[in-house]
């Protein structure tokens, strides 16, 4: 099971990666990773029954780790997102590749968590469970670290969007309006972002207690 933010070395990078790129993907890891401060996260027990209790297959995790220097750059109000798969499982892409984690592990990093749930409707079913197929399939695929928008790696947001693509629903993230560019700090100010779920075709199913007085704010971004 992957150890959310914890420092080591990466070793599944895309197959024929360069020397720099390999080490460009370390130091980012290392660097955005680094705690700012050694306070405890703001999720707490009772978030986690509720959010048991309230979550579905198929649902999005979006959550948010601000004691890091990656809080700076990933989203104001979400920095990763994570597809539940059931059982308090989630699969998602992190850094060492497309893995699984534990949803009580959640609770332990982080210091906010919504659960959207996609728009589906009568096929609902079907398609959770062909986006959840395509999820696992990309167990073991290294990280996009050059985000890339290319099949053999993926980076949270991509893999989440690709699932639903392939089971027919659109999630509303207009990726492919936001494809690779030339310049790498090009790509890097367009990578779809975890707050961008929020103006997709989700409905909001929880909001930990962290969140609370900012739902008027996730509300209007939801309806934009």
């Amino acid at each position: 099971m992957l150890r959310l933010n914890s420092h080591h070395l990466i070793n599944n990078f895309p197959e024929g990666s360069s020397f720099f790129k390999r080490v460009f993907g370390q130091l980012a890891f290392l660097f955005m990773v680094t705690k700012v401060t050694p306070r405890k996260n703001h999720l707490t027990e009772a978030d986690y029954h509720q959010a048991l209790s309230t979550i579905k297959k198929g649902d999005v995790i979006l959550v948010g780790g601000f004691r890091s220097i990656s809080g700076f750059f990933l989203g104001k109000l979400f920095t990763h997102s994570l597809l539940y798969q059931g059982d308090g499982e989630c699969v998602h892409a992190s850094v060492d590749g497309v893995d699984t984690v534990g949803l009580s592990e959640l609770f332990n990093e982080y210091d906010s968590l919504a659960i959207l749930r996609p728009k589906i409707g009568d096929v609902e079913e079907k398609v959770i469970e062909k986006a959840l197929t395509f999820a696992r399939e990309q167990l073991g695929k290294p990280y996009d670290f050059y985000f890339e928008h290319v099949s053999d790696r993926h980076y949270c947001t991509l893999l989440i969007n690709t699932a639903f693509s392939q089971a027919g629903f659109d999630a509303g993230l207009n990726v492919e309006e936001r494809v690779k560019r030339p310049l790498l700090v090009i790509r890097l100010h367009r990578v779809v972002k975890a707050d961008r779920f929020l103006r997709g075709n989700f409905r909001l199913a929880f909001l930990s207690e962290s969140l609370k007085g900012r739902e008027r704010e996730i509300e209007d971004l939801m309806k934009k």
